[in-house]
């Protein structure tokens, strides 16, 4: 099930057709935490999705690159979330309960229930997730994650 969820995200891909224009590359990983233990001290790693069953989280790590001679600007990474999945949080996010047509931080958003009422957006409502980046500078590079859950 992770493999074909992987390859859809991959499929979907980043709406970032413009920062792509300006030199920057993007590549996505699909991550779990593992929690290890050595000399008596636990850590927790962050390692491939491996076997993930419904309810486990999986982290995506959206690194970015720029490669080009001139700083990118107003960088928008955008990833719709898979229907197979329930956002749980992104850091510095902002997020979209309609499709991707609009975004702001989810405490800010409301839905529209099945009689019409109107209800605070909660996490499982997410359908995309977005960033903004002011500027990347020649050869910098980063990333942004998000957490979701398997349905």
């Amino acid at each position: 099930m992770l493999k074909k969820l992987i390859v859809s995200m991959l499929a979907s891909g980043l709406l970032a057709g413009a920062a792509q224009a300006q030199g920057v590359t993007l590549k996505a990983h699909v991550l779990q935490e593992k929690t290890v233990e050595e000399a008596g001290v636990k850590r927790v790693l962050l390692v491939p999705a491996g076997n993930v069953t419904p309810g486990d989280e999986v982290i995506y790590d959206l690194s970015y690159a720029n490669g080009g001679a001139k700083p990118a600007e107003q960088v928008v990474l955008t990833n719709p979330v898979p229907a197979t999945l329930e956002y749980v949080s992104g850091d510095s996010a902002l997020v979209s309960v309609d499709g991707g047509k609009t975004f702001a931080v989810l405490t800010s958003l409301k839905v529209a229930d099945a009689d019409g009422t109107q209800r605070p957006a909660a996490p499982k409502d997410v359908t995309h997730v977005r960033w903004n980046l002011a500027s990347i500078a020649p050869g910098a590079s980063g990333h942004v994650l998000f957490k979701a859950r398997l349905k």
